[in-house]
């Protein structure tokens, strides 16, 4: 057996590989989209359906609630029915959700269609980087996962990029039609190209053990501590770019919906080029040192909140924007990237601690997105935007900052 595991460590990257990476990912991105449609939108859906920031932000929490309910679940009916189907099924219902989100005519059926996006975005989340995990060796995994890690700030430059343009043009609905167009093909694309890996094939193979089993790992403290890292990153940025920023520019500095998108393309194409840098370095860091780069992320996530909220009128805040936009893509960039191979290291870095850590993650990366967006949202409105950062926002990314101080990471031996 030790001889195996040696191997299999060794093993070069297969082309195979790659091309699940290149079709997970495909896969993955449509999860973000669908999530993040609706923010560049906000000017649209709150003429639309005639609503407040209270409810705007509960349609975005809906999708959270949903992942959290679904997190470790989906660890169970990927075992049960397997990766590829959990992919499909995922794929599937982001996809039908955001076809139904073109035609509904009143909120309430719209936030239906959201919980059904919400199941997809819950379940792909945790089976996608254990899909990946499977195929790629050690020696490569982590630049594979950094790779991945780009879906979510990936996305969401296209996402914001884009909509505002095509909503202008063609109409908000649109945009929900384009996304379900892009999920059908990331469906059949994914249904072709993924399969099992052979006990030979490059990755770790899996293996079978019992919920219950699984769920045991559980009992690490370093998992829940990375785990409330990523709730109090989730939480910040659902509340911050991911849902108000946007808004905040439009109404506090005079952007237009298009320029005010653009900014968070800016802010997330950072990150995006950050992703694959930190995967790539968190392999050739020591287990011991590879939670320095989160801490890094941290503290630069912090400071550019500082700045992000420039009172309308005051002649640097052009400057503070920028500052926040760079600062705010550098810091979530590492986070984002960094964080995610910390996870199976935490539990002994085997095929299971990968689909249980992934679990863990989703579980509290939508619990962040869960509540943030109604704190927040609801924060503002009577605090003040850069009140209701400075109490609310910035002291998590302190708190996270401090769980990430008292990590330990250390790989199971054979």
């Amino acid at each position: 057996m030790e001889k195996d595991n040696t191997a299999i460590q060794e093993a070069r990257t297969s082309s195979r590989a790659w091309a699940i990476l290149a079709v997970t990912y495909l896969a993955s991105i449509t999860a973000p989209m669908a999530q993040l449609m609706t923010p560049p939108l906000a000017d649209w859906i709150f003429s639309e359906f005639q609503i407040g920031g209270a409810e705007f932000g509960l349609q975005m929490s809906v999708v959270g609630w949903i992942g959290i309910i679904l997190a470790f679940p989906a660890a169970l009916i990927s075992k049960r029915i397997g990766l590829k189907s959990t992919v499909l099924i995922s794929v599937a219902c982001i996809g039908i959700g955001a076809l139904a989100s073109a035609f509904v005519p009143s909120f309430e059926l719209f936030l239906l269609t959201r919980i059904l996006e919400g199941a997809g975005i819950g379940l792909i989340g945790v089976v996608a980087p254990t899909c990946i995990s499977i195929w790629f060796p050690d020696k490569t995994r982590g630049l594979a996962l950094g790779i991945w890690s780009t879906w979510f700030p990936f996305a969401t430059v296209i996402i914001y990029a884009v909509a505002p343009s095509m909503a202008e043009a063609l109409g908000f609905r649109s945009v929900f039609t384009a996304c379900a167009i892009l999920s059908l093909v990331a469906f059949v694309l994914f249904a072709l190209v993924f399969r099992m890996p052979s006990r030979q094939g490059g990755g770790d193979a899996p293996q079978e053990e019992s919920f219950g089993a699984s769920m045991g790992l559980l009992k690490n403290k370093n998992i829940w501590l990375i785990g409330f890292a990523m709730c109090c990153f989730s939480f910040i940025g659902a509340s911050w770019t991911n849902t108000f920023y946007p808004t905040y520019l439009n109404t506090e500095q005079g952007y237009t919906p298009v320029l005010a998108s653009g900014m968070i393309s800016i802010y997330t194409a950072v990150g995006l080029v950050l992703g694959p840098v930190s995967g790539a370095l968190s392999d050739r860091l020591q287990v011991g040192s590879k939670r320095w780069v989160v801490f890094g992320g941290f503290i630069v996530y912090g400071i550019a909140l500082l700045f992000a909220w420039p009172s309308a009128g005051d002649p640097n805040s052009t400057l503070f924007i920028w500052m926040a936009v760079i600062g705010g893509g550098v810091g979530s960039g590492l986070i984002s990237a960094g964080i995610r191979p910390l996870a199976p290291l935490s539990l002994g870095n085997t095929p299971t601690a990968a689909a249980m850590s992934m679990a863990m993650l989703q579980f509290m990366q939508q619990l962040g997105l869960a509540i943030g967006p109604t704190v927040f949202g609801a924060a503002y409105g009577d605090l003040g935007w850069a009140t209701a950062s400075n109490f609310i926002l910035f002291p998590l990314a302190l708190i996270a900052l401090v769980l990430m101080i008292f990590v330990k990471l250390k790989v199971k031996k054979s």
